[in-house]
């Protein structure tokens, strides 16, 4: 929802149309939420989870401000957890829990990670536990840091693989993980308006100092040059 009003904003200049649109998509979306497979979907509070799919889906029941945050705050909500990692899931685990396990192996959540958990210490031997996500080979679209609010997007191919070895398999080595990011293809295609368009939204100007919210990193300047900028901005 979110990528299709950022693709309206940019080519159709016309409310009307936009709004006629946006008519159809909330129609769709009422016809998911009154679905037989939805009623029937097992969960504790299952208008908890209709009403929820309605904030996030539908343009006229969607929040005035940081629709984003707010969607992935009630996504992570649903699984009971407070941010988007999985970790949580993990110490839940019986496999954790009774120590039976030195890594705790998640997939498929379009998210790479690796946390560490917990290092227990008895009779001379060290157990390290590990929690995994292998994340998943796709295309990932992620919203820009800089304005959010402007709904942008920038494609990228993920590809993340995990793997484990026993005795003096890699040298030893008791795990690998390679996480790898790949420029997605983009290429210019033919737009034919039958109106007469807007201008581009991007913006020609560069991006006004006062408006950065923060300073560079302190690596980026030498200890006299950072205490000199910062005696300049008080």
């Amino acid at each position: 929802r979110v990528w299709l009003e950022s693709l309206l904003d940019r080519t159709c200049p016309s409310s009307t149309q936009r709004r006629e649109i946006f008519r159809r998509w909330d129609a769709h979306v009422d016809r998911l939420l009154q679905s037989d497979v939805l009623r029937q979907w097992d969960n504790d509070s299952p208008h908890q989870l209709r009403d929820g799919l309605q904030r996030s889906l539908m343009f006229r029941k969607r929040a005035a401000h940081d629709w984003t945050s707010r969607t992935g705050d009630w996504l992570n909500s649903m699984r009971g957890a407070a941010n988007a990692s999985y970790w949580q899931h993990a110490i839940a685990e019986p496999e954790f829990r009774n120590r039976r396990a030195k890594y705790i192996v998640y997939g498929h959540t379009h998210q790479c990670e690796t946390t560490p958990l917990e290092a227990s210490y008895a009779d001379g031997f060290a157990l390290q536990q590990i929690y995994f996500n292998t994340g998943t080979w796709r295309r990932v679209y992620q919203t820009t840091r800089w304005q959010p609010a402007g709904h942008e997007f920038i494609p990228t191919e993920t590809m993340s693989y995990l793997s484990f070895f026993a005795g003096d398999e890699r040298g030893g080595r008791p795990f690998e993980c390679w996480s790898g990011t790949l420029g997605a293809l983009t290429p210019a295609a033919s737009v034919h308006r039958l109106d007469v368009g807007r201008a581009s939204h991007a913006s020609p100007e560069s991006v006004p100092t006062s408006n950065v919210p923060i300073a560079r990193p302190h690596f980026a300047s030498t200890p006299a040059a950072a205490r000199a900028s910062a005696a300049q901005r008080r």
